[in-house]
């Protein structure tokens, strides 16, 4: 493992905020909007639980287990790639069902957006630091993920059970169709080599 940290929440900016929000970027968030955003904001400050790690995929294919399952990306294949998993936790996806609950959509809807861009800065800070530590290069920073093209989401599935066989910062889990719980959650890997899955493997998920 190169890394496994918890609490360690990242700087949302504004505009990645607004992103996630379908907002206009050019746009300011005023009035009742900015009042919300302020809100998702500080009630996740004080109870979001953000985690993040490394980890050398070649660690990874090392771990044993009772099985091993085959992945439709070459993952096995990238000696130098670096597997990065990160949550915003199992808070804010509570916490937003509780105020769609109580008819509070807004509060909702704001603060699923938040976590979406908490575990997407994550994964953002997590390739800067695998730069700066020289176990990627600066071209090779680019995450790419289950359900990126060419790459199907029910590898996330794959992945997380190889994951949960180590001592994981947070909670992750994963249905057979690869999409992950908590939701604002993510697997992406850095320092791949340029392969490609197999287009009838592809075609096949």
């Amino acid at each position: 493992m190169i890394w496994a940290e918890r609490n360690c929440l990242p700087a949302v900016r504004d505009g990645d905020f607004k992103r996630f929000l379908r907002f206009p970027p050019h746009r300011s968030l005023s009035g009742a909007v900015a009042e919300t955003a302020n809100w998702a904001r500080t009630w996740y400050a004080t109870h979001g639980q953000p985690w993040c790690c490394a980890i050398a995929v070649p660690e990874l294919f090392a771990v044993p287990g009772d099985s091993e399952e085959p992945l439709a990306h070459p993952l096995h294949d990238q000696p130098d790639a670096v597997l990065v998993a990160a949550s915003a936790g199992p808070e804010a996806e509570a916490e937003a069902r509780r105020r769609w609950l109580e008819a509070e959509p807004d509060r909702y809807y704001f603060l699923e957006c938040y976590a979406a861009a908490v575990v997407d800065a994550l994964v953002s800070d997590a390739a800067r630091r695998l730069v700066a530590a020289g176990r990627i290069s600066v071209s090779a920073r680019f995450r790419h993920c289950p359900g990126y093209r060419g790459w199907p989401v029910a590898d996330n599935a794959v992945l997380v059970r190889r994951l949960q066989r180590l001592p994981l910062p947070g909670p992750m889990a994963a249905l057979e169709s690869g999409m992950l719980s908590p939701k604002a959650s993510q697997v992406a890997c850095f320092g791949l080599a340029s392969v490609r899955v197999p287009p009838r493997v592809a075609m096949a998920t």
